[in-house]
């Protein structure tokens, strides 16, 4: 965008305060600073559009890895239906918890039975019906069919709700502590619905601070996550350690770094290091 008119073109298509978000960068005392144009502000927001754009794209790797994982981990452990067994439940932590498992999951098969006929996802529906009009028990369809149904954060709480020992089961498929791992998605699924909402994330401080992992191959004479741990550089870190877990030729951080070389805008509120060659080795 080179003219003022184009500007004022992009302004009717984006939405004004949308753009005047990015537009805050700029100012200092209230006013815009001299070296402020047009310009500046659309790069930045398109930007943060674009990576939010390419974060999600893997991001939506990593939910489907980790809900496949909750399939065929645990399915070839124990049955297709280990949803229903509460012994696979950690009902010590917590008096009710079975009553939580199945407020969880008796919560998806009701919202989804009572959809309008009209939605758009009514091939999912169409499975339920199938499902119930052919058996009466298990109460709970299939686990596969169950990870269809469920978002993103509830399959995070489904694995919460587990044994430690049936916790392991699913981590050892990430090489990872349980615990990490566990935290680890559940900071990935709100990281997603950030992306996935239209929220920026270029200079966003995110809620759940990154919990620094205990592994060989990452190198502790080099530390890589940031001393707050809760930038968008200590997520895409993160993403990027899962990826290489579950993708064993991606080619997710080549992509990031040419979307930060496409733009000539401040790192700094991203907390990426000057020297982002040596980042990854």
């Amino acid at each position: 965008m080179e003219t003022l008119e184009e500007f004022k073109y992009a302004l009717k298509e984006i939405w004004y305060f949308r753009l005047w978000i990015y537009g805050k960068h700029f100012e200092f005392e209230w006013r815009y600073r001299n070296w402020t144009t047009d310009t500046k502000i659309l790069e930045l927001y398109n930007f943060d559009k674009e990576l939010r754009f390419l974060l999600l794209e893997y991001l939506d790797i990593i939910e489907q890895s980790f809900k496949t994982a909750l399939i065929r981990q645990l399915w070839e452990e124990f049955w297709t239906f280990w949803h229903s067994n509460i012994s696979l439940f950690d009902c010590d932590w917590q008096k009710n918890c079975w009553d939580l498992v199945q407020e969880l999951l008796s919560g998806i098969i009701d919202w989804f039975k009572n959809k309008n006929p009209s939605d758009q996802r009514t091939y999912t529906k169409d499975i339920l019906t199938h499902y119930y009009s052919n058996y009466s028990w298990p109460e709970y369809p299939p686990i596969r069919m169950m990870m269809h149904l469920m978002s993103f954060g509830e399959c995070v709480r489904l694995y919460r709700y587990l044994t430690p020992t049936n916790k392991i089961i699913l981590a050892n498929h990430y090489k990872l502590n349980w615990k990490l791992i566990l935290w680890w998605m559940y900071c990935m699924s709100n990281f997603r619905n950030t992306c996935a909402h239209w929220e920026r994330i270029r200079n966003k401080v995110f809620v759940s601070q990154i919990q620094k992992p205990g592994l060989i191959w990452l190198d502790d004479r080099n530390p890589k996550f940031t001393d707050s741990r809760n930038k968008l550089f200590d997520y895409v870190l993160v993403m990027y350690l899962l990826m290489n877990q579950i993708w064993y030729s991606h080619n997710m951080w080549d992509r990031i770094q040419d979307l930060l070389n496409k733009y000539d805008i401040n790192f700094q509120p991203m907390w990426f290091p000057n020297n982002r060659k040596d980042i990854i080795s």
